[in-house]
């Protein structure tokens, strides 16, 4: 009797394993199909009724990349830690961690890719460590620690490609030329001293050239004001305008000044994924 019951519970499980499969199968076709939707409904009801976690991890890993293909990286973040959790080797996890470091960098939360990135053992694997060290470039670089950045991304490349390695060097440079050149706080301060200055500190020349325009046409308005008519005529019709344009050039300065930076050093940055291509 004992026996008889056994088999007939073997037969439900495998039964149930079978189904589940199936089902596996054909979310996998709606995904492809771009059914995302119906896809997520499917993986879940496997997640749901997988209580042996014969297909648990691949359902997790599948609705991760699901919810990443409709931007919803919140729960992407769920169903790729879920899959870490159940994946069956290492290297499986660590592909999960990627995806983990991954969505964060993409939603600019690089002090959590780091702690992801940093919490991973030391694999065997020259393409884990290769892969580990560029997300740790990419992170530690939009942190602005370039050197340390720079550091990672070196040991991207071969130690036979010297020139890459230099010219990695050289961009690190650059890079550090860039943020003393482009001081946002040095902008605000000419532009406060005299409008204009800090926008063709930043060669902007137009902006400088029409704050200087405005705020001296400004001025000289306030002082014919006061002499044709009185300090207080002045003081109301034209000195709000005057502080308007005058505060507006020097905050316009430091914009300029770290727009331009962000700009100059978005280009060093794509001359580093170039070097390492190399």
């Amino acid at each position: 009797m004992l026996l008889i019951d056994g088999l007939i519970l073997v037969s439900l499980f495998t039964t149930e394993a079978q189904n589940l499969g199936q089902t596996m199968d054909f979310a996998s076709r709606q995904y492809n199909r771009g059914n995302t939707h119906e896809a997520i409904s499917l993986y879940q009801r496997v997640l749901f009724f997988d209580s042996l976690n014969i297909h648990s991890y691949e359902a997790c890993r599948d609705l991760a990349s699901c919810y990443i293909s409709v931007n919803d990286y919140p729960k992407a973040r769920v169903f790729s830690r879920m899959a870490g959790n159940l994946a069956s080797t290492d290297s499986l996890r660590d592909e999960q961690i990627f995806q983990l470091a991954y969505l964060h960098l993409a939603e600019n939360n690089y002090n959590y890719a780091l702690i992801e990135l940093l919490g991973m053992k030391e694999s065997e694997s020259g393409y884990f460590r290769m892969k580990r060290n560029f997300y740790l470039g990419i992170a530690y670089f939009q942190q602005t620690d370039y050197q340390r950045s720079i550091d990672f991304f070196i040991k991207c490349i071969d130690s036979t490609n010297q020139k890459s390695r230099e010219e990695l060097i050289n961009i690190l440079d650059e890079v550090r030329h860039i943020e003393k050149r482009y001081n946002p706080k040095t902008a605000k301060t000419l532009s406060m001293i005299l409008p204009g200055l800090g926008q063709l500190y930043c060669g902007e020349y137009k902006g400088a050239v029409n704050s200087l325009a405005l705020t001296t046409g400004l001025a000289i308005l306030y002082i014919v004001t006061i002499h044709n008519y009185s300090f207080l005529d002045a003081s109301i019709s034209v000195l709000p305008w005057f502080q308007r344009y005058y505060q507006g050039g020097f905050q316009n300065a430091e914009k300029a000044a770290i727009i331009r930076k962000q700009n100059r050093i978005k280009k060093q940055y794509q001359k580093i994924l170039s070097a390492i291509q190399t």
